[in-house]
């Protein structure tokens, strides 16, 4: 049982600043109070972006600090700690030995936040910001996270997150991609061409229509480069925003200030002013290539998306992102033009056997949630060819970007979906054999489950109705909603009970009422 009578800390290491928030949770609600909140220049982002990775003498700053917020959370005798790295550290090529060096210099290991995990955050965070506005449930959402290294892209139908993608178009890195020192003047029209298109490619392959809907701005360099404007507005729920004529005339005050000039205005850092015309582009390339009415600036950041995830985690609640996880599931599929309704068919018959089988696997309702993923996107791989599609299905999901699944739960995924048919999991599949063995075990029974899910929905269209076991006979037998002859059961048993067999040592038949 967590006791919230002790404080919480949450570290998180940008790419420009490492930060420190100690807060006091309630047990009841979700409010806390911030008790410490402390800021440290951190310049990570232009390392990586100009070198590829972190320098030593960065590696050791960051040692230091963390050190200091070591002895700062002792003081409040902080019992739970999360300290996470964002996009630079993720992205350099010495991350590991970063970490690993950090921790001894500091006593504090570092989590590296995966990009999926940073959009399950932000959209969250930005969710709550909107409260009070029905803006983000009437109006379609574009939401741009400008980072150093990348882009975070989220397309939102009136409320409902449709697909997120990450962009390799970031402050910082489009600096050292045109590879010669510009005069800011120069800048704008030797960045267009580089976001211009980056930006409509994306927009072309949406479903979703952001004419008259809105544009949401998050980073630290948005949140910068806006107070250079005297033309931000508040609209009747108190949400800031600048709509598109303002936003261009910022565009080009910026392009003709030098860097030191916008440093010395905004009292912020080098690094970060050189971050301000790019991030500008970016929006100004998106912002038009949308057609949005007008860009709102949420007072958040990563950090607080961070402390409110890190409470429900202790308390152990219900992750309401789950919805938004299975929306964008759905979208996924739909580029591959899947068949939505056997999807759902499957997704909900393998619910089904999951929970009835529980005192089989023991697995948990995160497990639960990879089975429904990879039930409703089993099929993708048929889009590139119905020969071996399982195989398809795994590459495709593979290199998916589903907000809220980590990289290693995609591998998961998409070898759930590759085993749905076919030959069982072997050491000798190379995807398959550099998994942990709990993973192994793990893919086994899921991929077990979704073969009868599969094999159910294939001739018939019924619905399970129970699900009975005899444990002295080890057999299963599944009741659908309707009849069914000897053939179909004959035929499940033989071609898709076999894996559920070997796995759980359970026969599988399937009977009618």
């Amino acid at each position: 049982m967590v006791n919230f009578k002790s404080p919480i800390a949450v570290i998180d290491v940008g790419a420009h600043f490492a930060r420190l928030e100690i807060v006091q949770a309630s047990s009841k609600g979700k409010k806390y109070e911030t008790l410490e909140k402390l800021s440290n220049v951190a310049p990570l982002g232009i390392d990586v972006f100009t070198r590829g990775k972190i320098s030593t003498q960065n590696t050791f700053l960051i040692g230091k600090i963390l050190k200091d917020y070591s002895a700062v959370i002792k003081e409040y005798d902080v019992k739970y700690i999360k300290a996470v790295a964002t996009s630079a550290v993720r992205e350099a090529s010495n991350s590991d030995i970063f970490i690993e060096r950090v921790e001894k210099l500091s006593g504090i290991r570092l989590q590296e936040l995966d990009s999926t995990l940073e959009s399950r955050l932000l959209f969250m965070a930005i969710k709550n910001s909107f409260m009070q506005s029905p803006l983000f449930t009437e109006k379609n959402a574009l939401i741009c996270s400008v980072g150093t290294g990348a882009t975070l892209v989220s397309f939102v139908e009136k409320g409902i997150l449709k697909s997120s993608e990450n962009t390799r178009l970031g402050s910082l890195r489009l600096l050292e991609e045109l590879e010669r020192p510009l005069a800011n003047i120069h800048l704008k029209e030797v960045i267009k061409p580089f976001v211009e298109s980056s930006a409509k490619d994306m927009l072309a392959h949406s479903t979703v229509n952001f004419k008259n809907g809105i544009m949401i701005g998050v980073g630290s360099s948005v949140r910068a480069l806006l107070r250079l404007s005297d033309k931000m507005q508040l609209d009747e729920n108190g949400m800031r925003f600048i709509d598109i004529a303002n936003f261009d005339d910022l565009y080009l005050q910026i392009s003709e200030m030098k860097t030191d000039e916008i440093a010395g205005k905004l009292g912020i850092s080098d690094t970060l002013a050189q971050s301000i015309e790019p991030c500008c582009a970016i929006l100004y390339h998106f912002f038009h290539a949308s057609n949005a009415e007008k860009i709102i600036i949420p007072d958040i950041s990563t950090r607080d998306a961070i402390v409110s995830d890190f409470i429900r985690e202790l308390k152990n609640e219900h992750d309401p992102f789950t919805p938004y996880i299975i929306s964008s599931v759905k979208s996924f599929g739909e580029k591959f033009f899947y068949d939505p309704k056997h999807a759902s068919m499957v997704a909900s018959m393998s619910m089904h056997i999951f929970e009835n089988t529980h005192f089989l696997h023991g697995l948990n309702e995160k497990d639960a949630l990879l089975l429904s993923v990879a039930a409703y996107l089993h099929d993708i791989g048929l889009y590139v060819s119905s020969r071996k599609h399982h195989k398809h299905s795994y590459y495709l999901i593979r290199n998916a970007h589903i907000p809220g699944i980590s990289s290693k739960d995609i591998e998961i995924i998409s070898l759930i979906a590759r085993y749905h048919r076919g030959g069982f999991p072997k050491n000798t599949h190379s995807e398959y054999q550099i998994l942990g063995s709990e993973d192994k075990v793990k893919v086994n029974a899921l991929a077990a489950i979704l073969r009868i899910a599969d094999s159910l929905d294939f001739i018939h269209k019924f619905e399970i109705a129970k699900i009975k076991f005899d444990h002295r006979k080890k057999v299963m037998e599944i009741i659908l909603d309707g009849i069914v002859d000897a053939v179909l059961e004959n035929w499940a048993a033989k071609q898709k009970a076999n894996l559920f067999k070997e796995v759980f040592g359970y026969k599988v038949r399937i009977t009618g009422r």
